[in-house]
């Protein structure tokens, strides 16, 4: 009887201990992207950029036909991220990068989304796509 329940101790430990280690791999996935376009379905204003510079990530958001940049400090060990009104946006909103989503920080409502493009140059372009269209303009052909 003790034999059979010190199996199953093992067993038990065994499996913790991978979903530990695979809950930290799935933590350390999050930020294995350059850029992101983050687009908001409701309000344009909302829509941002990121880049991740390993160390931190940059925040590009369009204001007035420029980019303006500021710099989240990056932590691994967390997969949310809060942008705050400091960074060009009208109210507090967060990212949940495991989902790559965005909500408002004050009740949770649900943004948009984001999603993975190849250069700086991508994500600059979709961005400013995107704010013209919400203004009844032409969007922008972007490669």
């Amino acid at each position: 009887m003790l034999y059979c329940f010190m199996k199953v101790i093992k067993i038990l430990s065994i499996i913790g201990i991978i979903c530990f280690f695979n809950n930290l791999s799935f933590a350390a996935n999050s930020y294995k992207f350059n850029f992101l376009v983050c687009d908001s379905l409701k309000n344009a204003n909302y829509n941002f950029g990121i880049e991740n510079k390993k160390k931190y990530l940059l925040i590009y958001k369009l204001k007035n036909d420029f980019f303006k940049k500021s710099k989240v400090k990056l932590n691994k060990k967390n997969n949310i991220i809060n942008l705050k009104k400091d960074n060009y946006f009208e109210n507090n909103i967060y990212l949940d990068l495991t989902k790559k989503q965005f909500y408002f920080l004050k009740n949770n409502e649900f943004l948009g989304g984001c999603f993975i493009v190849k250069s700086k140059r991508t994500m600059n372009c979709k961005l400013k796509s995107y704010y013209n269209v919400f203004k009844g303009k032409l969007p922008l052909n972007c490669d």
